[in-house]
């Protein structure tokens, strides 16, 4: 999987439709002006069945789950961008945008404060996880499975 390829299709569909910066969560560099989103793959490789094989390829659908972060000095902002962003990604431009990389948006959840004890006094923050799934194959040499087993009935007896 090309996870560079995927993290870079879906954070430019939300730096497009928003104008806003999206950053990598607790990256390095100086942090941009308000208001900007953060994001973090919070899990990259989740199967959804266990593969079709196909001579000596293996095609599986994978879920990877995206956390995204608003961060502003005014809670209204975050919670307008936070809603808007989910809402886009629900969008047939949007869908279409990630389709043709080979992604499809499943869902958006866990929609929230994500406000710290530490930042609370000078920045809000609002957020929400999104769902995608992408086809992935792995040929022969890629992938492990077993041809056959040979069960030994003679042992622990």
């Amino acid at each position: 999987m090309d996870y560079e390829s995927i993290i870079s299709t879906v954070i430019g569909v939300i730096r497009d439709s928003t104008g806003h910066k999206v950053i990598m969560e607790n990256g390095t560099g100086k942090q941009p002006a308000y208001p900007f989103c953060t994001y973090n793959v919070t899990s990259p490789y989740i199967p959804q069945h266990r593969g079709i094989i196909e001579g000596d390829a293996i095609t599986e659908d994978v879920d990877i789950f995206f956390s995204f972060t608003w961060i502003s000095d005014d809670a209204i902002e975050v919670i307008s961008l936070t809603q808007q962003t989910a809402t886009l990604l629900r969008t047939m431009k949007a869908k279409q945008v990630l389709y043709d990389k080979g992604i499809a948006f499943i869902k958006a959840e866990g929609t929230g404060n994500r406000d710290t004890f530490l930042s609370i006094e000078n920045e809000r923050r609002h957020g929400f996880d999104a769902r995608f799934r992408i086809r992935v194959t792995h040929n022969g040499a890629e992938s492990e499975y077993f041809d056959s087993v040979t069960i030994n009935e003679n042992i622990g007896g």
